[in-house]
């Protein structure tokens, strides 16, 4: 197992971005996102879509989808979504049948209370549960107990992230810093990454995934977490207006006597969402500015800002990426992506069959799917 120090100076807070000296690539020029800029124009889209597909749930009263749905994964004609961190859905993608539902909460053998991570393993079609509590189960698509992970990890206050192919990633807060611990797709540690002189808080670092990959955001830094190592990704260039450690004890302090005061002052700052997603050639930045929240789409060679939308927050408010579909205006938010497709969860009130009232149809969500080009 190795073990990588890395040591961060916060008091420098001029910088827009803070390397680390022993981090893999840090001779290795990177690509910078101007959200500081991007925050600032008016909306447009530079991208076309093409390769559209919409299909209808066929959600019935025991499946239906909360808002915090979200997909896990795709294998092959099955899409694995996840509800609000309880119970995973498996729909067939190509007509939205339901195929079946995995849902284990109780205090028995092969249950959990909640969810931390669902991980997808597509080549053996099964998914593994990963618990807060030390131990992971994992279930085949059709709902059979495999195994039970029983490991030995720090009680840590993020959810996990990467993924069975790639590696495992948990975070463990410390007094010096944090570190990120690695395991293995049988949950046994392999690597540890110690990270002293920062403290990664909600608003001043995100710690998430970018496809297989987990990614964490110093300062104004996007790393991607490899085996034992950081390596920089993108340099995510905020003017100034980035949320350090700092800043965000300020902002706690003030919200315990001030909380509209408190708001107003984060409300000057860039604060990042914590989502990203890429298909290789162009990545997507979910970020707030101002109290409103965009998602940006960059091009990764060279930087340039490809679309600039604004997050729909109640999902059918006309806010998101437009599309015309069937006679009808579609707004996505386009957060997962896998094998250069993206897809969008489209709930109830947004859908189709929401907007036609047809009451013979048993819907209450839909999928979207799609690829992108520059106009």
């Amino acid at each position: 197992m190795k073990l990588l120090n890395l040591t961060f100076a916060t008091s420098i807070l001029s910088a827009s971005l803070l390397m680390a000296c022993s981090s893999s690539n840090d001779d290795k020029e990177v690509v910078r996102f101007n959200l500081a800029d991007a925050s600032r124009m008016e909306q447009f889209n530079n991208l076309k879509i093409k390769d559209f597909k919409y299909v209808a749930l066929d959600t019935v009263s025991e499946a239906l989808l909360g808002e915090s749905a979200m997909i896990q994964g795709i294998a092959g004609d099955t899409v694995i979504i996840c509800d609000n961190l309880e119970r995973v859905l498996l729909f067939t993608l190509s007509n939205g049948k339901l195929i079946r539902e995995i849902n284990h909460k109780g205090q028995g053998p092969g249950e959990y209370s909640w969810l931390d991570h669902i991980y997808v393993d597509r080549p053996a079609r099964e998914v593994v549960l990963n618990t807060p509590n030390n131990f992971a189960h994992r279930y085949t698509f059709s709902d059979s107990l495999v195994t039970t992970y029983h490991y030995d990890a720090p009680s840590f206050k993020r959810l996990s992230i990467g993924s069975l192919s790639k590696g495992i990633n948990t975070y463990e807060e410390r007094e010096s810093g944090f570190v990120i611990h690695q395991l293995d797709k049988n949950f046994r540690q392999t690597d540890s990454i110690v990270i002293d002189g920062y403290k990664l808080g909600y608003r001043s670092g995100s710690f998430s995934n970018l496809g297989d990959e987990g990614v964490i955001t110093i300062v104004d830094t996007l790393y991607t977490i490899k085996p034992g190592k950081l390596e920089r990704l993108a340099i995510l260039d905020r003017n100034g207006k980035t949320i350090t450690p700092e800043i965000e004890k300020e902002l706690d302090q003030m919200m315990q006597v001030d909380f509209e005061g408190a708001m107003k002052k984060q409300n000057e700052y860039i604060n990042l969402l914590g989502w990203f997603a890429s298909d290789n050639d162009k990545m997507e930045v979910i970020y707030q500015s101002e109290g409103t929240s965009f998602f940006d789409f960059f091009r990764m060679n060279d930087g340039k800002l490809l679309a600039h939308l604004q997050l729909s927050d109640t999902r059918a408010d006309e806010k998101g990426l437009p599309v015309e579909y069937e006679g009808s205006t579609l707004y996505l938010n386009p957060i997962f992506c896998q094998d250069g497709i993206w897809y969008a969860v489209i709930p109830e009130n947004a859908t189709i069959e929401a907007e036609k009232d047809a009451d013979n149809v048993i819907c209450n969500a839909a999928i979207a799917s799609f690829r992108f080009e520059e106009e």
